[in-house]
């Protein structure tokens, strides 16, 4: 089997015992970049998790009220803290 990626699609070449050789293309799909967000304008969905000493905090960055969904600032917190991005 060979393959080939360009912008648009896959092609892949199938060679049996016998030697004949079939072709198939396919078309790529389009990407998706709407798939963490919340809303039509890209409002980012997910979470935080927050190590600090030994403790792990779960805290939300997009705050929910009347269907609408509205950015909470993200606090960095202190030095020690590790934040990580959960989508």
């Amino acid at each position: 089997m060979n393959y080939s990626i360009n912008d648009s699609t896959y092609t892949f070449d199938f060679v049996d015992s016998s030697g004949a050789t079939t072709t198939r293309t396919y078309n790529k799909p389009a990407p998706s970049p709407s798939l963490y967000s919340v809303n039509n304008s890209g409002l980012a969905t997910g979470y935080l998790t927050r190590v600090r000493g030994t403790q792990q905090l779960t805290e939300q960055f997009v705050q929910q009220a009347g269907g609408q969904a509205t950015p909470i600032p993200i606090d960095m917190g202190p030095a020690g803290d590790q934040v990580f991005l959960i989508l």
